[in-house]
């Protein structure tokens, strides 16, 4: 709008009128997103408080959800995509993947912790234990949704908003799966385990 009012102010002559301004909705849609986050994050952590009784594990799973999510932003750079009201509902729809793969991980590895193991052996272990059925649902997902970026026509105009914002959540959670929730693990976990 800055610059229509620039090019009205530059050319006198020409007066603009806006047909359609979607900004309000992303607008909303980037509250949603924030809000749902933050959702995420608190019920998630409160979940992993009640099923593990761990805060040190609740901290963990605060901790990498918002990183999950900004990789998954991050990934859209890259392919030329914005955060608009596609992409926004995408990363929207991929909040609760990162949430599972957190508890997951966190819940393998404390399992580990309670047989006795140290804390390296049991994230190692706990990480080992789940990372196939991990990797195997990531795949699944992400294999689930690839033909509506290559269908063509309008339902690939209409659905390669929605999709790509979605694999690279599901990339992401997996990635962080494998490296900070274990690192994050071994160091912490391991102040539980040793006092």
């Amino acid at each position: 709008m800055k610059e229509v009012a620039e090019l009205e102010k530059d050319y006198p002559g020409i007066k603009f009128s806006i047909s359609y301004d979607n900004s309000h909705f992303v607008g909303i849609l980037m509250r949603n997103m924030v809000e749902e986050l933050a959702l995420a994050v608190v019920l998630t952590g409160i979940a992993v408080m009640l099923f593990l009784g761990n805060w040190r594990g609740t901290l963990i799973s605060v901790v990498t959800l918002p990183i999950a999510l900004s990789m998954a932003v991050l990934g859209l750079i890259p392919m030329g995509m914005t955060l608009n009201s596609s992409t926004l509902i995408g990363l929207l729809l991929s909040i609760g993947r990162l949430v599972d793969d957190s508890i997951i991980d966190i819940h393998a590895i404390e399992r580990h912790l309670h047989m006795g193991k140290s804390p390296k052996d049991a994230t190692i272990d706990g990480i080992t234990e789940v990372r196939l059925a991990v990797a195997a649902s990531t795949l699944v997902l992400i294999l689930a949704l690839v033909p509506l970026l290559v269908c063509g026509g309008i339902v690939e105009q209409m659905f390669v908003g929605l999709v790509w914002p979605i694999i690279f959540g599901l990339l992401a959670s997996f990635f962080i799966s494998l490296t900070l929730t274990p690192v994050l693990s071994a160091k912490t976990l391991a102040i539980t385990q040793t006092r």
